[in-house]
């Protein structure tokens, strides 16, 4: 995968520029990056259009905020990023699995 990250910033115009050009497959999502959920949609509907893969993400400060897992699967991303190991990383993949209990 060629991933955008400073490329695109969750940002639905720059995604489009990145994905028109043939710069990027795939496309890092940062929910807390753009300013609103609102925007956040726009841009996984442009990548699910398109097929490019969504890898949800945090940003720098990592917090205990399990969200991001939520988001990842609410949204229907293809891998979330939570960082090297740490509590703070783990927080979040145990909401995924949490989530995955849940379904079945």
């Amino acid at each position: 995968m060629v991933v955008g990250d400073d490329l695109t910033t969750t940002n639905l115009k720059l995604v489009r520029r990145a994905v028109e050009s043939s710069s990027v497959n795939a496309v890092i999502i940062k929910p807390n990056q753009i300013g609103s959920l609102i925007e956040v949609k726009k841009v996984v509907l442009f990548c699910k259009k398109y097929n490019i893969k969504m890898i949800f993400s945090h940003r720098s400060g990592e917090t205990m905020d399990d969200i991001l897992a939520d988001y990842c699967v609410g949204f229907g991303g293809d891998f979330i990023k939570s960082g090297v190991y740490g509590r703070e990383r783990l927080i979040k993949l145990k909401r995924v699995m949490d989530i995955e209990g849940g379904l079945k």
